[in-house]
Order: structure tokens, then sequence, then C-alpha cells
């Protein structure tokens, strides 16, 4: 195919993706950029404070079956799975990991704050949702602790508009999880402000934004219920963090208020969506992987879908370049030069196209400046 060609046709897929407010899928890639701990990150933390702390010498049995395991994997969430029935270093792995992760989203808020940092979310959240009305509304699900999706709402640059994100809890700073999942958009007063022409109100536009694994600033009491507070840099007042982490009992975990409440309404997101856009997302997570999967086997066929990572997993591949039935779709990662591989299917049938570009259209910032704003491909 002519590179010409190409480009009119990658573009034509990024434009009928965007252009029909698709639901956004986040997933570690899209932190890691801003400094927010990967996976083995995570594992290396969680080997050194975990191992010097009097609770895994107390639990010294099953700590040394997770080391055993986790140095012959190199698999954090395999090596998991050898202890998830220990609730006491289960418990102390989560307050961890929230610790870790909590430390490095203080930093981007920092750095938001002092202007020393901008977030290109908020430049894709404020282009996909200009003009939306109450019913389409921007949804973003994400498998991520981090509040960098809150915070892109909370940095749109506009005057004319208000992104009020909402996550399943209501608002304040104690906050408790909505049970009927009633947002903002059902608001009888802000649906009037909406409408109204008085050039001295500004729109609100509501963003779902779905935590499906839970939330930094999510906490459990001991008899297992779920409070939305501020999140600071320790867990005091006997509240565990209410994160899932990795393991086979984070299935069984989803199944619990508020993470089953928050599970179906992403199911439903994707099930409604017109179109997709995935941002550093590993297609690993089977919440959203096999929901995708049934759409793929239905309706899905034909919906744009548009993947952004440094380098797509193996999953994704499988996902879309291995499914000749699947069309419409765009897959951008780095390739060995620093630049681009884009792979893409213009209608169902045939193998998927690949190209080279020079520039980084697999970064968020770079897709913006070419997509968003209009630059050429």
């Amino acid at each position: 195919m002519e590179i010409e060609a190409a480009h009119q046709q990658i573009r034509s897929i990024v434009e009928g993706c965007l252009g029909n407010t698709p639901v956004i899928i986040l997933g570690s890639g899209a932190s890691a950029a801003y400094g927010i701990h990967t996976m083995d990150a995570l594992a290396d933390e969680i080997i050194r404070q975990v191992g010097a702390s009097q609770e895994a010498t107390k639990q010294s049995e099953d700590w040394q079956v997770f080391l055993s395991e986790i140095q012959k994997t190199s698999n954090l969430e395999r090596s998991l799975e050898t202890i998830e029935r220990n609730d006491t270093l289960t418990k102390l792995i989560a307050k961890v990991t929230w610790a870790l992760i909590c430390e490095k989203d203080y930093d981007v808020y920092k750095k938001l704050i002092g202007g020393d940092l901008h977030l290109a979310l908020s430049d894709t959240i404020s282009h996909l949702s200009n003009g939306t009305g109450p019913v389409n509304y921007t949804k973003i699900i994400t498998t991520n602790y981090d509040r960098l999706a809150e915070y892109a709402c909370d940095f749109v640059d506009d005057e004319y508009r208000e992104y009020l994100h909402y996550t399943g809890f209501g608002y304040g700073l104690i906050r408790r999880p909505d049970d009927k999942f009633r947002t903002a958009i059902q608001n009888t007063q802000r649906r009037t402000l909406n409408r109204s022409e008085h050039p001295d109100i500004r729109k609100i536009i509501p963003v779902e934004i779905l935590k499906v694994h839970g939330s930094l600033d999510w906490f459990e009491h001991d008899d297992g219920t779920t409070i939305g507070l501020p999140a600071f840099k320790d867990c005091s007042g006997g509240l565990i963090p209410a994160i899932i982490t990795p393991g086979k009992r984070k299935f069984e975990r989803t199944h619990v208020h508020p993470y089953s409440m928050i599970i179906e309404a992403a199911r439903l997101a994707l099930d409604n969506a017109s179109s997709y856009f995935a941002i550093g997302f590993g297609f690993r997570d089977n919440h959203i992987h096999d929901n995708l999967e049934k759409k793929l086997k239905h309706q899905m066929r034909t919906k744009p879908f548009v993947v952004l990572a440094k380098t797509l997993t193996q999953e994704t591949r499988s996902f879309f370049l291995e499914n000749d039935k699947l069309g419409n779709f765009a897959l951008f990662e780095e390739n060995d030069e620093g630049g681009s591989a884009i792979h893409f299917r213009n209608g169902s049938g045939g193998a998927a196209h690949s190209i080279k570009h020079v520039r980084k259209l697999w970064d968020l910032k770079e897709f913006n400046r070419t997509f968003i704003n209009g630059e050429e491909l």
C-alpha cells in the first residue's frame, strides 16, 4: 500500500474513533509515562519493604514461598497467588503497594499544582467532550489505582466548561459509595444549567471514571465497608487501602461492593460504546478483555478501535492482528528507530497493514498534536 493511501486510512480510522465519543481504556502504560510504578518496580519494592518487616518474619514460611516464586518467574501476579490466602501478608503488600503509588501520584499532583506539568489526557478529554450533552458523555475505564484520570479532568484548561469527574462515590471530602450509581448527569438542576443560554454559566461536562481495581482514595473498615477519603501519606485510623492487588483472589473481590457496581458499569459502557480508545492498556485484564472479546464476536467488528502503547503486548497483537474478521483499528507503538510502528486494518478481511512513522504517535501528546490539533500525518 502506498504511504499516502495508508496515511489516509489511518486518519480515517482515528477520526471515526474520536468522533464517536469513545470509551477510553487506561492501563498501567498511561501512568508509567508520569513515573507511576510499573509491576516490575512494584515487585522490587515489595520484596525490599515487606521482607524487612516483622510481619514477614512471623510469616516466614509463606514469605519464602513468595520469594522463591518471584525469583523463578519474575511474575508478581503469579507469585502473589502463592500467598493470597495469607491475609497478613496480602494486607501488608496492599499497604506497601498503596504507599508506593501514592507517593508518585502525589509527585504528579504537586507538579500540576505548580504548573510544571500538563497531562495530555486533559486535552483528549476536552476534545472528546466538546459539545457533548448529558446523554453522550465521556467514560473512562481504568485498571490503575492512581488518580491521573481525575487530575486530567480537574486540569482541563477551559473557561467555558467545568469537567466534573465521578467514580461511583458521592461528593465531598468524606464520600460513600453511590449504590444506585446516580451520576451528576441525572441531576435535574445540572441539566437545567446545561440548557441555559446565560453567558456567565459554565457548562457542566460529566466524566465517568470507572476504577475496576479500586483507587488510592478508597479505604476499607474492618467490617468490609468502603469509604472515599483524601489520600494522605499513611493509612491511619485502622483503615486498609481498598485496592485489588494482582492474584486469583482479585476476581473474588470484584464480586464485592463497590467493585461489583463499578465493573457492571464498565461492562455496560463497553457494550454501549460506539468506539474505543485504549492508552497503555495491555489487554491482560479479564474483566475488560473478556467483555471486548464478546463484543468482537458480535457487533464490534466495524467499531473504530485505536490503541496507543510504548510496546504492544502479545495479548494485544493476538487480539487484533490474528483475527482477520476484526476491522477498523489502528495500533500505535514505538519502533526500533524511536518513531512509531502503526498496524491497521480499515475493513474486515485480509492481513493488517503496517507502516513506520518518524514521529512518536504512540505517545498521547504527539498523538493529540497530529489527530486533534490537525498537524499533517
